[in-house]
């Protein structure tokens, strides 16, 4: 399977470059990622510890981090 056929349903599709930190992924290099499949119930179960991030300003990239609601998007 390729990135562009991941198209789950109920589940989000993400792209991880690793994380500082991180004891079981951080390539430090951009070459190379997880893809991960979070199913929706996970999302909504977890809901206080993902966050909805929306790019505020392109120009200066400011970002606006809230608690991810999602009953609300």
């Amino acid at each position: 399977m390729s990135p562009s056929d991941n198209h789950p349903n109920d589940a989000c599709a993400f792209k991880s470059y690793g994380n500082y930190g991180s004891t079981i992924f951080d390539p430090m290099s951009d070459s190379e990622f997880l893809e991960i499949n979070v199913c929706d119930e996970c999302l909504k179960r977890k809901r206080d510890q993902v966050y909805h991030v929306r790019l505020k300003k392109r120009a200066e990239t400011v970002w606006d981090y809230k608690i991810f609601d999602p009953n609300n998007e």
